[in-house]
Formats: structure tokens, sequence, C-alpha cells
């Protein structure tokens, strides 16, 4: 280890360093800084060298220091897949491809309300596979079935329990998906495999099965009263009308 660095020495790191930051924001007009952060850094090894300070202890302290700030970069690498996923996600509702598909299942589903809560779980499990994200399996198919729910006259919490049964609990089994790639990453458990928590993971997998039960048995499945159901003709009404003014403006 090297002797104890002077005050005035630690000053001139910091001093270097808003050097360098000023020059390379202001005169380079670079906002991100990189470069000057790289220049201070070589400064500071400079200083520690000159006081005794052996590389071999400068690199440990290094990769210390990065260590630490791992999870701070997962954390990040975590929200740009989140916002990656997000973009392919809004370009298939906004375009309509998403209204496509969910008029090709409620066909399938023959405008029963077992074969709505079906399809309405298979289409969470399916976007949480493809579009890599928990919300956009929430979001993407609530936007595809609600109408469809409403106009069985069945309660809004009728979809919103099969969205958390299916969209919410079942993103964690896909490895790429931003939940599974979280756990994968912090808690170093794999989903498949050998050691892998899936099979384990009973509430996940059994909940959307229960709820597929419920739908076709109609266990729990509140309907609407005629009156509530024509107050959401009206604000379907409203909201469509709405939505006409906005393209006009």
């Amino acid at each position: 280890m090297g002797k104890k660095i002077p005050m005035w020495q630690c000053l001139i790191v910091i001093i270097a360093m808003l050097a360098f930051l000023l020059w390379e924001i202001v005169i380079c007009q670079d906002e991100e800084g990189h470069l000057a952060l790289i220049c201070a850094a070589i400064v500071a090894a400079i200083v520690a060298v000159a006081n005794g300070w052996k590389w071999n202890y400068l690199e440990q302290g290094i990769i210390t220091a990065i260590s630490r700030s791992m999870q701070a970069m997962l954390i990040l690498m975590m929200v740009g897949l989140l916002i990656g996923s997000w973009i392919p996600g809004g370009i298939v509702d906004c375009t309509g491809i998403m209204a496509t598909f969910a008029g090709v299942l409620l066909k399938v589903a023959r405008g029963t309300r077992g074969g709505l809560v079906f399809m309405t779980i298979f289409s969470c499990i399916f976007v949480n596979a493809v579009c890599c994200d928990q919300y956009l399996a929430i979001i993407l198919p609530g936007r595809m079935y609600k109408e469809a729910f409403e106009d069985m006259r069945l309660k809004p919490k009728n979809l919103s329990r099969c969205l958390e049964d299916a969209g919410t609990i079942t993103s964690q089994f896909f490895p790429w998906n931003t939940c599974g790639a979280t756990m994968k990453s912090f808690l170093g458990v794999d989903q498949w495999g050998k050691n892998g928590y899936g099979p384990y993971a009973i509430l996940n997998w059994f909940n959307p099965i229960v709820s597929i039960i419920y739908g076709f048995t109609g266990i729990s499945m509140e309907k609407m009263t005629e009156e509530e159901y024509q107050k959401v003709l009206k604000e379907r009404e409203e909201e469509k009308k709405a939505a006409l003014e906005a393209l006009g403006a």
C-alpha cells in the first residue's frame, strides 16, 4: 500500500475532472461526458501511483467498484429492454393488428363466456412470450377484450382477474421476458432445466387453469345490471366521439 495522498493532490483530481467535463460538454458539445470521466480516472491513477500505490491494488479497487454498481447497471438494462418491448407493442396496437387478432380469437370463442375467458388467458400468455413484457400482456389483451366482456354483461373485475391470472404471473416463465430476465439476472436461477423454478411455481401455472374453470362454470363471474350496461354503452360512445374530434383536430 502507498502513503496517504495530500489534500492538494486530491484537489488536483477533482479540478481535473471538472475541467475535462467542462471541455467535453461546453466546448466539444458532447453531453455524455464519457471521455472526460476516463481522463479524470487516468489523472487519479497517476496521482495514486506517484504516491506509492501499486497498480494491482488500484485494479482491485476498480473491480470492486464495478461489482457494486452491477445491480444498478442491470436495472438500466432492464429498463432499456422494457422500453424496447413497448415500441413493437404500440405499433401492433395502433395499426389494428391486435384488433384483427382479437376478432379471429373471438370467433373461435363462439360467443361463450368460457371461450372468452380462455382466449383472454391464451392472449396474455401469448403476448408475454412474443412482446417480452408483463405490462403489455396486461394492457393489450385488456384493450382487445374489454368490449367483449362488456357486451357479455360481465363486470370489469372479471376481465381484471383474467389479466392478473395470466398476464401478471406467467411472465416469469419466459427467460426473454423482462420479468424472467430480471429474476434470472438477480437471483441466478433458471426458469427451466435442472434446478429451474418453473415446475415449482405452482401458483403461476395453476391460477390460469382455475380462471378458465371459473369462466366455463360461471363461479364468481359477476354480471352487470341493465342500468350499468347502458352506462357503459354511453361512455363508449363518448370515447368514440372524443377520439373522432381528436383526429379531426
